[in-house]
């Protein structure tokens, strides 16, 4: 630069003259970058005004519709972006209650669970409580009816005694005879025995009685006064009804003690008159009486077995016997109630 003012580089001036060329330099660039501009869109125009369809619109007028329409969809994006966020917030919010209603439930349900367990505990330890009083409860009673029996059996004064033959029993009085057995040994052997002439037939029976009168061992009814024989089925048939209320059993014959209108039925509401059979001995009832005599032994037997004593089928007629069995039993008293159904149990 030929001006020493214009070309220092500490002055930041410059002087007429220089000034004077940069404007008109300016103005000359200025001038060709109009032309071109205007050349170049000429050249657009050209090229793109056979695909414009003719509208009839301005280019401006299109380009103010196109902002408009451009403002209209960011509106509707910030209107959407609102509902998004608020959509977010609500699913925040059900996220957060769901996570408070979960929470809620588990330890709701540990709840349940720990009062559940603490009512089984409770339930289980009043179930041990009332099991340990009912045991208690059981063995008291138990102990009460073995007193009552032991009694009961001072009162008749039931016991086994050897009875002393004055001479051996006839060979023909076996027909003759009632089978009401009360033996402690009484079956087919002692029948054999009682009946045969010789041998162990001079051997002293033992027998059984009650209220000091003794019950006649098979093959030796004849030898037994009648008024003694029915006093000692009144004797049994007493003991056994008392026997019945203190053990609680019903019995799966009914036996009604009337003196000479005693008789045993079918303990059923459809029992008609026909069906009692007498527990009186008479001379015109020997067939009914052995009825009246076996149902009555059947109700011993079942006693028996109440009890948890087994009676063979052969002793089954040892009456007295089967008494004294029965008040000896290990678990007497120990059932309340009969376990098994007085009508499913007869024959």
């Amino acid at each position: 630069m030929e001006c020493p003012v214009c070309g220092s580089s500490h002055k930041r001036f410059w002087c007429t003259r220089c000034l004077s060329d940069r404007l008109h330099a300016h103005r000359g660039v200025q001038t060709a970058t109009s032309a071109e501009c205007k050349s170049l869109a000429q050249q657009i125009t050209a090229v793109l005004e056979p695909a414009r369809p003719p509208t009839g619109i301005s280019r401006s007028v299109e380009m103010a519709s196109l902002k408009v329409r451009l403002s209209s969809l960011q509106d509707d994006i910030s209107d959407s972006r609102r509902r998004v966020q608020l959509a977010k917030d609500e699913l925040s919010a059900a996220k957060a209650l769901m996570a408070t209603r979960r929470r809620e439930y588990t330890e709701s349900r540990q709840m349940v669970e720990s009062e559940r367990m603490r009512g089984i505990e409770r339930a289980v330890r009043e179930r041990n409580d009332a099991q340990k009083s009912y045991l208690q409860t059981a063995d008291v009673l138990m102990q009460s009816r073995r007193l009552l029996i032991r009694e009961l059996l001072s009162i008749f004064r039931l016991r086994k005694v050897q009875r002393r033959l004055s001479k051996p029993p006839a060979l023909g009085s076996v027909g003759a005879c009632i089978p009401s057995g009360a033996s402690a040994h009484v079956g087919a052997r002692q029948t054999v025995t009682a009946i045969s002439p010789t041998g162990p037939a001079h051997a002293d029976p033992i027998e059984y009685r009650i209220v000091n009168v003794p019950s006649p061992v098979f093959g030796y009814a004849l030898n037994c006064p009648r008024e003694r024989f029915n006093a000692a089925i009144g004797h049994i048939i007493h003991m056994c009804a008392v026997l019945g209320k203190y053990l609680d059993i019903d019995f799966p014959f009914k036996v009604v003690n009337k003196g000479t209108k005693s008789c045993a039925y079918r303990n059923s509401a459809f029992a008609i008159e026909i069906t009692r059979m007498p527990l009186y001995l008479t001379d015109s009832n020997a067939e009914h009486f052995t009825i009246g005599l076996a149902m009555l032994n059947y109700n011993i037997a079942y006693l028996c077995y109440t009890q948890g004593v087994d009676i063979p089928l052969l002793n089954v007629t040892n009456t007295l016997e089967n008494i004294a069995l029965c008040c000896q039993a290990m678990n007497l008293g120990r059932r309340f109630t009969s376990s098994i159904d007085p009508e499913r149990a007869l024959p």
